[in-house]
């Protein structure tokens, strides 16, 4: 096929399940980054992504399209949700991932924010263009708020009828405000060991250190207080245990 061919060759959208993810305080990590570790932090967290999703592809069929741009993650469902002959163990896989990344990110000290939607997208080499690609980015930076990953009413409604959905590994919660959220640490803790557990207990001591300097800055001072509330609502029962020696490794 020849280049003119190509560059005429039209482009439609088609109905995925779509992530956008949004690593939060992204222009710090840059202008405070020093001999590019923050980078090389971040570029190991997508090394990592995409090693996932080709187990996934190799191990499930489970097919994901994953994109990089700035400080932004988009994931999608390859192919279109229509044709899924196996659409609960996919959908249950790409949550998992979902999960894996804000793990892979908590290690690092790095805060995630962002939504899942079923919509309308044209994504390629070149374009990522759609109503669900903007209503992915509605519900990152209007509705999350907090370093979640929220759940669109459509995904919802989706998974709700599929049978023992959520009786495996993977988690989710339901916030205050009305949100079903990935529970990260629930997904990736079922099988919690004394290194899980250390790694949570470091990144609230950077919380902890983090509220301290930004204590006059509200916005992120209510990120950073949610983000503890999250992570000690799940460690303390499991300090408890430890102080009783009662924890099984």
């Amino acid at each position: 096929m020849s280049k003119k061919n190509l560059s005429n060759k039209r482009l439609n959208t088609s109905q995925h399940i779509i992530a956008y993810i949004d690593i939060l305080g992204g222009k710090k990590l840059i202008l405070e980054d020093i001999m590019d570790k923050n980078l090389n932090e971040v570029k190991e967290i997508y090394d990592l992504i995409q090693n996932f999703i080709k187990t996934l592809k190799e191990n499930s069929n489970t097919f994901v399209d994953f994109k990089i741009f700035s400080d932004n993650i988009l994931l999608t469902f390859l192919p279109e949700a229509s044709n899924w002959q196996n659409i609960g163990s996919s959908i249950y896989n790409f949550f998992c991932l979902l999960a894996f990344i804000q793990m892979k990110a908590l290690e690092k000290n790095i805060l995630l924010r962002g939504g899942v939607t079923i919509g309308d997208i044209c994504i390629n080499k070149t374009f990522t263009w759609g109503n669900g690609l903007l209503r992915a980015i509605e519900l990152e930076e209007k509705y999350a708020i907090y370093p979640r990953i929220i759940i669109d009413n459509s995904v919802m409604s989706l998974i709700s009828n599929i049978e023992h959905f959520t009786t495996g590994n993977f988690k989710m919660l339901q916030d205050i405000d009305g949100w079903f959220y990935i529970h990260y640490l629930g997904t990736y803790g079922v099988t919690t060991t004394y290194s899980h557990l250390d790694a949570i207990q470091k990144h609230l001591n950077y919380l902890s250190i983090e509220i301290q300097k930004e204590y006059q800055n509200s916005n992120v001072l209510q990120k950073l207080q949610w983000q503890r509330l999250y992570c000690n609502g799940y460690i303390l029962p499991y300090q408890q245990q430890i102080s009783l020696g009662g924890l099984n490794v």
